[in-house]
């Protein structure tokens, strides 16, 4: 366990994007099965009701673009570990 004090700071923060996002997928999971409904309702809005909702779509498209981006990188890094499959890794 000598070697683990230099990783650890790196679990913990794997660990706490890990928790952090529990919720959120829950949540998305929720906003995708009524994904439909969501939709129908955007064609009830006035104008200037589908302006604020078409502003805060692309913030959260923008947004969510670049987590996936970030998530896929940090996906990318612990496969190239090799320990996440069950080898022996680095």
């Amino acid at each position: 366990m000598e070697h683990m004090k230099d990783i650890f700071p790196y679990l913990w923060l794997l660990n706490s994007h890990t928790n952090s996002l529990l919720e959120p997928n829950e949540l998305t999971r929720e906003l995708l099965d009524g994904a439909e409904e969501f939709r129908a309702r955007l064609g009830e809005l006035t104008e200037e009701e589908r302006e604020y909702a078409r502003n805060d779509l692309r913030a959260a498209l923008s947004y969510l673009t670049e987590t996936n981006e970030l998530l896929r990188r940090l996906e990318d890094s612990l496969r190239a570990t090799g320990l996440t499959e069950g080898g022996e890794g680095a």
